[in-house]
């Protein structure tokens, strides 16, 4: 389409603001973009060692057909990185009893299988599997889904400004938005942290939790929770390598529990996706608690024994921007020229990265684009989540 070209104010330098900074560049706009901190920012969502790349998303055939797009970026981003850094070694959902419809994970089979993902039922458990970490006395049922994986998820974020910066976008470390400079319901600038008012024709809003101190309007529709992950370091990093340890989700829906391979520097990461801890900007981020560390050592005692006293190197509380519905929010604001947000990945949005950009650059462009249609600005909405997430229930 042809788009006349604008001077464009990014606020966010996580996966949001990335890739919108470098796909509003490739279309010929004037990017900058503005970051409170270093990149990557170590408090990002999108800054860590490794981020899940799956299909599997219950009934839920939107989101499934939406990633079904995404692995062909994915691929292509491959092509352009300096190295591979999705790593599409496939997935294992795993569940202790039979799976039944209505549940995660036999949903996310079936509706799988009618795309022609070549899945592999492990109806008999993991007796005779080559996934020889697990307790095989452990899981009776779930699957193999070898198109998945795992992306370097800080070094991708870093990769993907690389390119933008390669497409002329000014990017800006250690100056955030204070807040956005108004006339009326015309949003013409933001006040940095250094002071400075910038002006543009378009402001975008990708500063994930941050986003709620910018426009508080925001808390209607989302809150920030904390996420614990865990860091353990194996006594023999090779037998939690691909193929025989591929990124998994243990009843993931049931308990929140997920995990990666081992990473370059043999680093073994576990983390939940579940209820997670209240945030309160305002105040330091919470430690991952002791409690929480035994949890996972439980967890890995019944399901991948080996590991269970492997010591712990790190932890970290991974901040989820959630929405009421799960979905995520990227729509020109309603009454506030000039504005946008991206935001809201509910702790799942990474995984899409590649288009995050395409998506965010048709909303500020006016292109349509159905797919909008479910990111849509809405101040409230039913109470439910992505259907991988634990909810405490």
């Amino acid at each position: 389409c042809c788009v006349k070209s604008k001077e464009i104010l990014v606020v966010g330098g996580g996966i949001f603001g990335a890739t919108a900074a470098l796909s509003l560049a490739k279309r010929g706009h004037k990017i900058t973009l503005l970051e409170s901190g270093v990149i990557p920012e170590p408090q990002a969502s999108s800054t860590d060692i490794s981020k899940l790349i799956r299909a599997d998303y219950g009934d839920d055939h939107f989101y499934t057909n939406l990633m079904t797009d995404a692995f062909d970026g994915w691929r292509k981003w491959n092509s352009n990185f300096h190295r591979t850094l999705f790593h599409e070694v496939g997935a294992l959902l795993l569940t202790k009893e039979e799976m039944k419809p209505g549940e995660f994970e036999w949903e996310s089979y079936q509706c799988l299988n009618a795309q022609d993902y070549r899945l592999r039922r492990l109806k008999d458990g993991l007796q005779e599997s080559e996934f020889r970490a697990w307790n095989n006395q452990a899981y009776l049922d779930g699957y193999y889904n070898p198109t998945a994986g795992w992306a370097e998820s800080g070094e991708v974020t870093t990769e993907v400004l690389g390119l933008s910066k390669e497409a002329g976008v000014d990017v800006r470390e250690s100056e955030g938005c204070l807040e956005l400079l108004k006339q009326n319901v015309r949003v013409f600038g933001v006040r940095t942290t250094q002071g400075r008012d910038l002006y543009a024709d378009e402001i975008i809003l990708c500063a994930g939790a941050w986003n709620l101190k910018i426009l508080p309007e925001l808390c209607e529709l989302l809150k920030v929770v904390g996420q614990p992950v865990i860091y353990f370091r194996p006594t023999e990093p090779s037998a939690f390598e691909p193929p025989h340890f591929v990124p998994w989700a243990a009843d993931i829906a049931r308990t929140g529990w997920y995990g990666f391979p081992v990473n370059n520097e043999g680093i073994l990461k576990i983390a939940n996706h579940g209820p997670g801890y209240r945030i309160d900007l305002s105040k330091p981020l919470p430690q991952v608690e002791s409690a929480t560390i035994e949890a996972a050592r439980d967890f890995l005692r019944s399901s991948i024994p080996e590991a269970a006293e492997f010591p712990v190197v790190d932890t970290r509380v991974c901040l989820y921007c959630d929405s009421s519905d799960g979905d995520f929010l990227i729509s020109r604001h309603p009454y506030l020229t000039g504005l946008t947000v991206a935001t809201a990945g509910s702790g799942h949005a990474f995984k899409f990265a590649p288009l995050l950009g395409e998506l965010t650059a048709n909303a500020v462009d006016d292109v349509d684009d159905e797919r909008l249609h479910r990111f849509r600005w809405r101040t409230s909405s039913s109470e439910k989540a992505e259907q991988a997430r634990y909810t405490g229930e």
